[in-house]
């Protein structure tokens, strides 16, 4: 299991698995969070945590391990840093995963009109309610606005700078 665990924290964390690998074959690297009914890979924290927990008496170096991966995405980002332009796709990274806390973010959601143009905002918390998760999103200017993550589609990830753009 723990192994299990491991392999599936390295694929979220280096964005690789059957969702990337689909929509690597399919021409499209815009890749919808996961909905009911649609596999998908644990969040990153969670499996971390898990990790954690049965390492503990282990001395913690799977733990560790996973605590930095957990964090690879967002530890570069800056809360004062502007956040990139979400129309320029050479700035963002898709996922097949849900958002952590602390990354920055490029999404879509639909509505009555269709699809929004894209939005960049900081995942500050995910939290599940029993009805569902939802993701606590804090925009430039100090606006902020809470979301089913089902209602987050095309969802990215800012690309690490200097990060080639295979890196999905």
């Amino acid at each position: 299991a723990k192994a299990q665990a491991l392999a599936a924290l390295a694929q979220a964390a280096a964005g690789t698995g059957a969702a990337a690998d689909s929509a690597a074959s399919h021409g499209s690297m815009e890749v919808a969070p996961a909905v009911p009914g649609t596999p998908a890979l644990p969040a990153v924290e969670a499996v971390a945590a898990e990790l954690k927990a049965q390492d503990a008496s282990a001395g913690g170096g799977a733990a560790a391990a996973a605590s930095a991966v957990a964090s690879s995405d967002h530890e570069d980002s800056d809360p004062q840093e502007p956040f990139p332009d979400p129309s320029n796709t050479e700035l963002w990274r898709p996922i097949a995963r849900e958002p952590a806390a602390g990354e920055v973010i490029r999404f879509r959601t639909a509505g009555k009109s269709g699809l929004s143009g894209f939005r960049a905002a900081r995942c500050e918390s995910v939290v599940d309610f029993g009805r569902g998760q939802r993701c606590l999103l804090g925009f430039a200017g100090g606006a902020s606005e809470e979301l089913p993550l089902e209602q987050l589609l095309q969802v990215s990830v800012k690309r690490v700078v200097g990060s080639p753009k295979a890196d999905v």
